[in-house]
């Protein structure tokens, strides 16, 4: 897995409507590095957005 680009990262965020601080929230890490991660001062581990992408939308699961 390749980490997301920070233009990933901040489309991402402004698709879900979210500030930095709500974002960064959703995956326990702070304001700073979620604008650190934005502004490619510091790759984000693949696994981090795809956790805020699951906290926002979860997956469905088929209830029988």
């Amino acid at each position: 897995m390749t980490h997301p680009t920070p233009t990933e990262i901040k489309a991402w965020r402004e698709s879900a409507g979210l500030t930095q601080a709500q974002a960064a929230a959703l995956i326990g890490y702070s304001v700073q590095a979620w604008e650190h991660w934005e502004q490619g001062r510091r790759p984000m581990r693949p696994i981090l957005l795809d956790l805020a992408r699951r906290s926002v939308n979860p997956p469905t699961t088929a209830v029988e």
